[in-house]
C-alpha cells in the first residue's frame, strides 16, 4: 500500500499548487525529524540554501535531478517519504536513527 513519493519524483513546474505544498511539507517534515538545518540539507544536495528556503515555501519550480538529490539525501539519512491513499504522506524512519536521537535526549 505504501508507496514512495510521486510528489517527490515530480518536477514542481508539472505539479498544481496542492501537490507544490505538499512537496514544501514534506521536505520541512524530514528536515525536522532529522535536525538539519536547511544549510545542512543544501551542502547534503550541492543546493543553496536560498533554494531549499524556496522549495519549502512552495514558490520554486523543482528540477527532476533536484528532486533526486533531496530524495537520496532522506533516505541515506534513513527517511523515506512515502504517499498514503487520502493523498497525505507519511515519513519511513529506520530503525537506526531512532537510537541516535533517544541518546541525544539523555545526554541533553
Amino acid at each position: 500500500m505504501n508507496q514512495r513519493s510521486a510528489t517527490m519524483r515530480a518536477s514542481s513546474n508539472q505539479l498544481q499548487p496542492r501537490d507544490r505544498a505538499k512537496l514544501a511539507a514534506q521536505i520541512r517534515a524530514a528536515r525536522a525529524v532529522l535536525n538539519w538545518s536547511q544549510t545542512e540539507l543544501a551542502a547534503r544536495t550541492s543546493l543553496t540554501q536560498h533554494t531549499i528556503c524556496r522549495l519549502e515555501q512552495g514558490g520554486a519550480s523543482m528540477r527532476a535531478a533536484t528532486a533526486a538529490a533531496i530524495s537520496t539525501a532522506f533516505a541515506q539519512a534513513g527517511i523515506q517519504i512515502e504517499d498514503t491513499p487520502d493523498g497525505g504522506f507519511s515519513l519511513a524512519i529506520s530503525g537506526p536513527l531512532l537510537p541516535e536521537a533517544e541518546a541525544e535526549r539523555e545526554d541533553g
